[in-house]
């Protein structure tokens, strides 16, 4: 009977030795896949960090097309005086165009019963635009529409057609495309080069880039890799003392997200007296 017992115990100990020795090994070899995979996903973050490193150090270059677009798709907002205050853009053919809403107590101006904006083309024509939202809920967007007896089709930049995510923007270059265009008669798209950033951060409802801007940059387009409209300059930020920041460019900006469902069913509200669907 104690030999059986001894035999019995004996069996159970070699078992557990054994069993030990096997989960042992298990645990190395599943350490070291964890090790491997670790090793993987640091590589990978490494070449997506380098990427987005020369991607930010390629020149974005407008396109001849995109550029001749711009002359006429974006316009400077004019104060009273018929000086340019602010930027703005056409995000429709029909006329229907987004600027910032936080200046508007500025270029804002009645007429007829109505709020109207004055503005300038690239050629330094200046027309009016009805102000048709003084803003988007908490965005600081406003939204302008052309008369409605005005059918003649506009250049435009148009509103994305679909929601970017935070993985895709973060990081990505960009251009800010300002007002100034309007007043830079024989400029080439080289001339631009200076408004080449990228997207440091995002939020629900804004990016923050790295592009210096100017006081009167309000309203300006934001291009994702100098093709498509992401965004709407709204604020830019400068370390420097106030009596210095207005003749200093600011370290960032701040861009509402065009991407957003409520800009798009302000523009297409916009859009129910005009003679022209949105495309």
């Amino acid at each position: 009977m104690t030999a059986n017992i001894t035999s019995d115990s004996l069996l159970i100990i070699v078992c557990f030795v054994v069993a030990i020795i096997m989960l042992v090994h298990t645990n190395m070899n599943i350490n070291s896949v964890r090790a491997k995979l670790g090793s993987v996903e640091t590589d990978i973050s490494g070449m997506h960090v380098s990427l987005q490193r020369i991607e930010r150090s390629v020149p974005l270059e407008l396109s001849p097309e995109m550029f001749t677009r711009l002359q006429t798709a974006t316009f400077a907002i004019l104060d009273a005086s018929g000086r340019p205050l602010s930027c703005g853009f056409f995000v429709t053919s029909c006329g229907v165009a987004l600027t910032a809403a936080h200046s508007s107590k500025q270029w804002m101006q009645q007429q007829n019963k109505k709020l109207i904006v004055r503005a300038s083309t690239y050629q330094n024509e200046e027309f009016t635009l009805q102000v048709i939202y003084r803003k988007v809920g908490k965005l600081d967007i406003a939204v302008l529409r052309v008369e409605s007896t005005d059918v003649t089709p506009r250049a435009h930049l148009p509103l994305p057609t679909h929601a970017w995510s935070n993985q895709e923007l973060s990081g990505a270059p960009v251009k800010l495309v300002h007002c100034s265009i309007a007043w830079s008669n024989g400029a080439t798209p080289s001339n631009f080069a200076h408004n080449n950033g990228y997207i440091s951060t995002t939020s629900d409802t804004l990016l923050h880039y790295d592009i210096s801007t100017y006081k009167g940059h309000s309203g300006a387009a934001l291009l994702l890799r100098s093709e498509h409209l992401i965004g709407l300059h709204s604020e830019g930020f400068n370390d420097l003392a106030n009596e210095h920041s207005e003749t200093s460019p600011s370290t960032g900006g701040d861009a509402v997200r065009l991407d957003l469902p409520e800009i798009k069913s302000a523009v297409q509200r916009a859009t129910t007296a005009l003679p022209c669907k949105v495309p």
